[in-house]
């Protein structure tokens, strides 16, 4: 390599010399001296060029470090911890009730798991109106304990006794899904009256058995709400109620 790269100085300087020797034999003396100032000319740019080559050198690229993933937060593992309890959640109750829908009873029931406390959940259309509770073990759940009230058979026994054919009392149900549900309920009756609407529906799907909503809306009323049952659920109006208006 090092041969091949001085071949052209070598080359000229042989060529130079062959003239200069030519010159001098000739006695042509100003040719001469020409030559030998081309001679050194060539010599000097042909090292400069060696040199350059020399001192250029390829800046190596270095490869971009990966950017390290994020650490997870102590917050990030309490939220997949508690996603991973209502799915579980999700998958019992879809296997003791398949037409059922459940909601938790509190809606601080992450804080309340984190915490070791008692935590419970609402389900409606689970025969019934039901409240279950979640046990659970090192923040995995390991089963549900179902308590509440369920729906009367259909038939009616031949011979009843007084106290079968008493109605159910649905007041202890009303009570707990109105305190369970109050600020939400709130919330959402803020919303509509933004967006100008003049009542929120809680369809049947979010409310317990049918025979309770008179119970519940018994409640509603204690808690300032003005409320209609309706075919498909519970009618909360809002504004200012025209009899109480026109009183004043």
């Amino acid at each position: 390599m090092q041969e091949a790269k001085r071949s052209p100085l070598l080359d000229s300087l042989k060529i130079v010399g062959l003239a200069i020797m030519a010159c001098y034999v000739c006695r042509f003396w100003p040719m001469v001296i020409f030559l030998v100032i081309y001679g050194l000319a060539v010599i000097t740019r042909t090292l400069v060029k060696s040199r350059k080559a020399k001192t250029a050198k390829l800046v190596p690229v270095i490869p971009a470090e990966p950017t390290p993933a994020p650490t997870p937060t102590q917050r990030d593992m309490e939220n997949l911890a508690f996603s991973m309890i209502c799915g579980r959640i999700t998958e019992l109750v879809a296997r003791d009730y398949p037409n059922a829908r459940w909601v938790w009873e509190f809606p601080t029931a992450q804080k309340l798991i984190l915490e070791g406390h008692e935590a419970y959940i609402l389900l409606n259309q689970a025969g019934g109106y039901r409240r279950a509770q979640v046990l659970y073990q090192n923040l995995q759940v390991t089963g549900l304990k179902y308590e509440g009230i369920a729906v009367a058979p259909t038939q009616r026994p031949a011979d009843p006794s007084p106290e079968e054919t008493e109605p159910d009392n649905y007041t202890l149900l009303a009570f707990q899904w109105v305190d369970a549900h109050t600020a939400d309920l709130i919330a959402r009756c803020e919303e509509a009256r933004l967006n100008g609407l003049d009542h929120v529906l809680v369809p049947e799907t979010e409310l317990p058995v049918a025979q309770s909503w008179q119970d519940i809306c018994a409640e509603l009323a204690r808690a300032g709400f003005r409320t209609q049952v309706l075919a498909e659920g519970i009618k909360i109006m809002l504004g200012v109620d025209e009899n109480e208006h026109r009183s004043e």
